[in-house]
Parts: structure tokens; C-alpha cells; sequence
């Protein structure tokens, strides 16, 4: 089974060879910085998310790079990424500016010598093998709160329309609303992002265009993971009256908890519970989207969470996926002996963590 660092490789080898090929067919400016800004948003997930999945979600690509000199990496091989980085941006931000194929090809066989160095050295969850994804659809809809300078993004499950309030969400995560528009153009680099035609019925549309200040909804089909990770980049700590803060909901909190405590679990299952919980703590904080100051709120479920998942074996701890929204009835004719149904959460027989917290 490919692991994380290998599955990395695997994706420059790619690149690479695409780039052969447009050296022997032809190509065109836009192939070449299209194929740049791949490899670059590539490179920087694989740092934030697999070399050091701890670090905080909101520094920057340059102190993630920055940071590979504290584990060995010598500067010479750090400039190798940090080269991509100022080529992306160069052309990111100058849409006439013209790059080479040759020194794109060069910096790509540059940056596949200190990611093989990476891998080498085992940092972060490169040597862990690429678990299974619990990919699906998302609806998202946002609405600016100009007095707060805050969008609120919303994440809705797909229903049918029923006339009245449609679907559920399951999630909200508060941004700096000059932001919006870049976490629209990142959130590809995490998944597939389609515009709502067709796919959100459009009653569901208009209702939410009605309630006024609301941006376009579009439809996201990824990890629920990766959607809150890239959301996480652009958080906004905003002072809401109590009820309308993220954490004061004890799905989301819920949610969250399992995301973090399965990737804590992912990279070492071994390691004892303590270390479990403060190591999900600090995901949680850095990764999605619980602000510090509400950390009292989500212990108490990490601790629980902990305890679940804690009774499987290793094999299973480092395989687990989810979470997984399902009715109360469906949760409840659940014959899994691994669950705290306080909490409404348990193991299903495919090593996904499962919610029974879904309305609709």
C-alpha cells in the first residue's frame, strides 16, 4: 500500500511526465502554468497536511518550508521548494509573465530531491499508508455579515427540496470576508468544485438568495476534512452573541473531534491516550477551525472519542475514516459493540466513524 510520502513522488513522476510530453507535442504558456500551479498547491497540502500536519493551518507556505530546516533538511534543498513557491506566485500574479518549460522541468527534478529527502527521514505522516477516503457531495452557501466583516460558509448535505427550509447543514465556519474569493480559488486544490446548476434544486437556491446578502452557492465533492482544513486557512475570530459561534454547537464540536482524532490515530496508533487527546486538541486548533479560546468546549468530546476508538486494534485505529452522518434510526439498528451512544458515535464494520446526528 502507497504511503503518503510516496504518493507525493508519485505526483511529480506525473508531472514530469507530462511536461516530456509537452516537450515532444507541443504546448502552449497556459499548459505550462496550469501544470506550475499543480505541482505548487500539490507541494504545499504535502507540507501542511503530511510533514507537518500539527503546524498551524493559517501560517504560510514559507514558513512551511521554512520549517523543514529544523529537520534536517539543508538549506540548499529548501530553496528548491522555496524556488517553486516564488515561480507559482510570479506567475500567479503576472497573468502576461511567460516561464520556461526547461526551468519548470528543472524545478520539478529539484523538488523531487528533497521530497525523496522528506520521505526519507519519516517527518510528520509521510511513511503512513494513504488510508481510504469517505469522499461525497457538499452544498455550500455562504452569507456576509458586513458589520462583522465575517462570512459565514455553510456546509449542507444534499437533499430533496421539501418547500420550506430543504437541507441540513451540517457545519459553519466563520471567514474574513475579503477572503471569500480566495477560498473559492484554493478550495479546488482540496476537491472538485461545480457551479450549483443542475446539481442543488433550485427551490433550495432561492431560498437561500432570499434570505438576503447571500453569495452564489456551488457544490463541493471531497473530504469533509479537506473542505474545513481549507476553510481553517482564512478562519475569522468573530465575538457572536451566545448560540451562533461554531463551538457552541455540540455536533460541530462532535464533528470536529472525529477528524482529529482519526488523523492522531492514523499517524502513531500506538501512542497512549493522553497523548491522543492532546495531539487532537492541537489538530483541532490548527487544522479545523476551533478557535483556542473553546477549547473547555471540545475536550470533554475528544475525551469520549478517544475512548471509542481507543478499543480497536492498531490495525483498525490507523485505518478509520469519517465521519459518516446517518438518522437516529439508522444509528440505532447498528449492531457495533464499539460506541458511546451519549454521543451518538460508533465504528461501523467498514472502520468508519459514524453519527447518528443526521435530520434529514
Amino acid at each position: 500500500m502507497s504511503t503518503y510520502g510516496q504518493a507525493m513522488i508519485s505526483e511529480i513522476n506525473e508531472s514530469l511526465r507530462l511536461l516530456n510530453q509537452y516537450i515532444i507535442e507541443g504546448y502552449d504558456g497556459a499548459d505550462i502554468k496550469k501544470l506550475l500551479s499543480s505541482i505548487a498547491s500539490a507541494t504545499e497540502l504535502f507540507l501542511k497536511r503530511d510533514v507537518f500536519p500539527t503546524k498551524n493551518n493559517q501560517d504560510n507556505f514559507y514558513s512551511y518550508i521554512e520549517e523543514l530546516k529544523t529537520h534536517s533538511i539543508s538549506q540548499a534543498k529548501v530553496d528548491f521548494i522555496h524556488d517553486i513557491r516564488v515561480a507559482y506566485n510570479g506567475a500567479k500574479h503576472d497573468p502576461n509573465s511567460v516561464i520556461s518549460i526547461l526551468e519548470v522541468k528543472d524545478l520539478i527534478e529539484n523538488l523531487k530531491i528533497v521530497v525523496a529527502e522528506i520521505v526519507i527521514n519519516g517527518t510528520g505522516r509521510v511513511s503512513t499508508s494513504v488510508k481510504a477516503t469517505t469522499t461525497r457531495v457538499f452544498w455550500v452557501c455562504a452569507w456576509d455579515h458586513l458589520t462583522g466583516g465575517e462570512t459565514e460558509v455553510t456546509i449542507f448535505l444534499p437533499s430533496e427540496y421539501d418547500g420550506f427550509l430543504g437541507a441540513h447543514s451540517v457545519d459553519r465556519v466563520s471567514i474574513d470576508f475579503s477572503n471569500w474569493h480566495d477560498f473559492k480559488a484554493d478550495l479546488p486544490n482540496f476537491g472538485a468544485v461545480k457551479p450549483h446548476e443542475g446539481l442543488i434544486p433550485e427551490g433550495q437556491v432561492q431560498f437561500w438568495l432570499s434570505e438576503g446578502d447571500c453569495l452564489t452557492p456551488f457544490v463541493f465533492e471531497g473530504e469533509y476534512s479537506s473542505l474545513i482544513i481549507c476553510l481553517s486557512k482564512y478562519l475569522k475570530d468573530i465575538d457572536l452573541i451566545p448560540g451562533l459561534a461554531r463551538e457552541d454547537d455540540p455536533v460541530n464540536l462532535l464533528q470536529t473531534t472525529v477528524m482529529a482524532v482519526i488523523d492522531v490515530y492514523a499517524n502513531d496508533p500506538n501512542a497512549s491516550k493522553d497523548l491522543q487527546c492532546a495531539s487532537a486538541l492541537s489538530l483541532a486548533n490548527n487544522q479545523y477551525a476551533i478557535l483556542p479560546k473553546f477549547n473547555d468546549r471540545i475536550e470533554p468530546f475528544i475525551r469520549k472519542v478517544v475512548d471509542v476508538i481507543d478499543q480497536e486494534s492498531p490495525k483498525v485505529k490507523s485505518a478509520l475514516t469519517g465521519p459518516i452522518w446517518v438518522t437516529k434510526e439508522a444509528y440505532d439498528s447498528s449492531d457495533s459493540t464499539y460506541r458511546d451512544d451519549n454521543i451518538r458515535t460508533l465504528i461501523d464494520s467498514k472502520n468508519r466513524v459514524v453519527l447518528g446526528v443526521r435530520n434529514l
